[in-house]
């Protein structure tokens, strides 16, 4: 379902990417069982870390931290997990397709974006950015993407890096049911790794819609 490019693989040989595509979701603005299951990794977060300290130690944490280190820039999951798990706030209630990945993104602490599949165009690719190529953020701004940061593109240019994260064009949108997830692996992170945070993604979808059907699932 998707290349890795060249100039990705001589950059950041070994390095693995998730996908996770999944056809007839449902996007709800409130799910009952996903609620009560964000109410336990909260409490399981709080449990886990009594302070910012033992996150930085968590072994992805630090994969990531290096990566983004290369950039001038800080793993904005670390502060996520602190917010929940030190400062006692919840996971925010937005649309339940990205409440779902949001969830195994601070279980997991492995970068995640959510796309609607049917905004996507054939062949996906993912590679090194040659520096320069722009897409407009989640926030409606244009990013200018950095040499050598990890890029994602579809026929129609790029959807996402993993410095300025994913493109407006392709966002999960309150209509979408066809989704695809992927998971940004760095230079170091296990595969392993990698699809055991797919399969959370999975499971929290189910809560959501369980008659979703998996189209693509793995680490290539």
């Amino acid at each position: 379902m998707i290349g890795l490019c060249e100039g990705f693989r001589e950059r950041y040989p070994g390095t693995r990417v998730g996908l996770l595509a999944v056809r007839a979701a449902e996007n709800p603005k409130h799910c009952p069982r996903l609620e009560r299951a964000k109410k336990a990794l909260e409490e399981d977060l709080r449990a886990k870390y009594e302070d910012r300290a033992a996150i930085k130690d968590e072994p992805v944490i630090g994969i990531y931290r290096e990566y983004y280190k290369r950039f001038k820039s800080t793993y904005h999951v670390l502060n996520q997990v602190a917010s929940i798990a030190l400062k006692g706030r919840s996971i925010p209630q937005v649309a339940a397709l990205v409440e779902a990945m949001f969830m195994a993104e601070l279980k997991n602490m492995v970068l995640t974006s959510g796309h609607d599949l049917d905004a996507m165009n054939a062949p996906l690719t993912m590679d090194s950015a040659r520096g320069g190529e722009t897409f407009t953020t989640l926030a409606g701004k244009e990013a200018s993407v950095k040499s050598g940061d990890i890029i994602l593109l579809d026929a129609r240019g790029p959807a996402g890096s993993i410095i300025y994260g994913p493109d407006l064009r392709t966002m999960i949108r309150p209509q979408t049911v066809n989704v695809l997830f992927v998971a940004w692996g760095v230079p170091d992170l296990p595969p392993e790794i990698i699809q055991a945070h797919l399969n959370d993604i999975e499971g929290f979808l189910k809560l959501i819609a369980p008659e979703c059907r998996v189209e693509n699932s793995g680490v290539v």
